[in-house]
C-alpha cells in the first residue's frame, strides 16, 4: 500500500527536523555565570536561539521529499524514499528561457540520486535514480503556451506538467495515456526569489524513447513509446522551492 506522504505531513517532518537542529544545542546551554542575573542569561540565550533558528531556516530553502514504488521488471516491489535538501545544489532546479521565445520561461527539477543495489552476481553496486518534475511554461511566449500559470490542480497528461522517473535503464513517464494523478501547486511564482510549493501524486507507466515519435500527444507516438502497460511506478512527493535566478542553470533542449 502506498504510504501517504502528503505535503502537510512531509513539511511537518521537515519543520520538526529543522527545529530540532536549531534548538538542540540551546537545550544543553551552560548555566548563567556567577554574578549574572537569570533574566539577563535567559534573554541572552533567547537571542542566541532566535538567531540560530533564523540561520537554520534560511539555510534550507530548497527541498522536496518523495516516495517511489516500482511495479514489474527487475525492480518489482522496490521502494525508494528520498528527502532532498537542494539549497547548496545549484544544478537541480532549472528556471530558464534560453531555448524558448521570450518572454516565455519554464521551471522544473532534474535530480540524480544514486541508489544501493545488488548486481546479477550478488555483489553490492550502485544504480541511479533520476527524477524529473517539469512544471513547464510559467510565462507565455510566441509558440509556447502556459502549462502551469497559477496556483491550482493540474492533472497529468501528454503535456507538462509531467513527471519522468528513471531507475537504472528503466524509464517511466506521466505523458503515457494510462498515467494517472495530478500536481497541486499551493504557492506559485514566476519571479526569481518567489515561493513555489505544492505536492503531487500519481502513476507513471513505462516509457521508451523513440526519436521518430517525439510528440506524446499523438496516438501513433504514444503507441510506440508507451507500449508496456504492466510496468509502472507509483509516486508521491511534496516540494518547497524558491524560484532561482533566470538561466542560472542551462536547460536541456527538450525542456519543458
Amino acid at each position: 500500500m502506498l504510504v501517504n506522504l502528503g505535503c502537510s505531513v512531509l513539511k511537518s517532518r521537515i519543520v520538526f527536523i529543522a527545529m530540532s537542529m536549531a534548538f538542540g544545542g540551546a537545550a544543553c546551554a551552560d548555566p548563567a555565570p556567577t554574578g549574572g542575573t537569570a533574566d539577563a542569561a535567559d534573554a541572552s540565550d533567547a537571542a542566541t536561539v532566535a538567531e540560530t533558528a533564523v540561520k537554520d531556516t534560511a539555510a534550507r530553502v530548497q527541498f522536496y521529499a518523495a516516495r517511489f514504488q516500482f511495479h514489474g521488471g527487475p525492480y518489482d516491489g522496490k521502494i525508494v524514499e528520498v528527502d532532498r535538501d537542494l539549497t547548496q545544489i545549484d544544478s537541480v532546479l532549472i528556471y530558464g528561457n534560453t531555448h524558448l521565445t521570450p518572454p516565455a520561461v519554464a521551471f522544473g527539477l532534474e535530480d540524480n540520486i544514486p541508489q544501493p543495489a545488488t548486481s546479477a552476481n550478488g555483489k553490492p553496486t550502485i544504480i541511479n535514480l533520476a527524477f524529473q518534475l517539469r512544471f513547464g511554461i510559467l510565462v507565455e511566449g510566441p509558440g509556447f503556451p502556459v502549462n502551469t500559470g497559477q496556483a491550482g490542480n493540474y492533472p497529468f497528461g501528454c503535456k507538462a506538467p509531467l513527471v519522468h522517473i528513471k531507475l537504472d535503464t528503466w524509464n517511466y513517464r506521466t505523458t503515457c495515456p494510462t498515467a494517472a494523478g495530478s500536481l497541486d501547486v499551493d504557492k506559485w511564482s514566476a519571479s526569481p526569489g518567489g515561493k513555489f510549493s505544492g505536492s503531487l501524486k500519481g502513476k507513471a507507466p513505462m516509457f521508451f524513447f523513440d526519436s521518430s515519435h517525439t510528440d506524446p500527444c499523438k496516438p501513433e507516438s504514444a503507441a510506440v513509446t508507451c507500449k508496456v502497460a504492466d510496468k509502472w511506478v507509483d509516486f508521491e512527493a511534496s516540494f518547497d522551492f524558491v524560484v532561482p535566478e533566470l538561466n542560472k542553470n542551462s536547460a536541456p533542449d527538450t525542456f519543458p
